[in-house]
């Protein structure tokens, strides 16, 4: 177990952030909270949000370099871009969309190929609902992945395909210790009971009665005792 504290007059976290909120397709932060409220409860956290695209990093003055010119000197960086698709073999150059992901139709099988199908982070497709392509979530892949499955059965008896339609959940996000924020179904929660429920939905998620047990314990000690683990990968230096 670590404890790791960060001095606020040696150390300060500063967000850079090109979208107008912190979290871009959490549209339900945005119901609780506007881009100024934003910024005041992230100070409270010794978190200051930059609303700003960066341009460079120079190694030689350790800054990071805005579009807008601003220079921030800094000794770390920890970039986070989203994420892109691994290119696949085989798969033409038509069907790749933006990201790199695979371009499939209503059916989720591959442009410009018959009988080949993709699901998930790796795949796009659109719908009324969603003209630029689903979020990158995992109700998003189970959803196709079941389609698909269910479509490879009724080629199987010549059975029409079905066509696929991403029914949302809903989406919740924790910020913190007793802080988060969901939106299920219409319905919005903020504070400790959107994060009691973000956690009794993941403790759902676990299989096997036995780990759901030991893992509800192990938060019940963290929680109490602030007993929360670092999971740090450590190397051992050449003397």
């Amino acid at each position: 177990r670590f404890s790791l504290i960060l001095p606020t007059n040696t150390a300060m976290l500063r967000y850079i952030d090109p979208c107008t909120y912190g979290l871009p397709q959490q549209t339900m932060y945005e119901f609780y909270y506007d881009e100024e409220e934003q910024v005041v409860r992230a100070h409270r956290y010794g978190v200051e949000i930059i609303d700003g695209r960066v341009a460079d990093y120079d190694e030689a003055t350790h800054s990071v370099l805005l579009q807008d010119g601003t220079s921030i000197r800094t000794r770390l960086v920890v970039w986070v871009s989203g994420i892109k698709a691994v290119t696949i073999p085989g798969i033409p150059n038509e069907s790749i969309g933006r990201g790199g992901r695979i371009i499939c139709d209503e059916y989720m099988q591959v442009k410009g190929m018959d009988s080949v199908f993709a699901a998930g982070d790796m795949a796009i497709t659109s719908e009324t609902a969603y003209p630029d392509g689903h979020p990158q979530l995992a109700q998003v892949a189970m959803q196709q992945a079941k389609l698909i499955a269910a479509n490879l059965k009724k080629d199987a008896i010549g059975v029409e395909r079905g066509v696929f339609k991403y029914k949302d959940l809903g989406s919740m996000a924790t910020i913190g210790r007793n802080r988060a924020v969901a939106d299920l179904n219409g319905l919005h929660f903020n504070g400790f009971i959107a994060w009691a429920m973000w956690m009794l939905i993941h403790l759902h998620s676990i299989l096997g009665v036995r780990n759901k047990i030991f893992i509800l314990f192990d938060w019940i000690i963290n929680y109490f005792y602030f007993m929360g683990s670092m999971r740090l990968i450590l190397f051992k230096g050449k003397r």
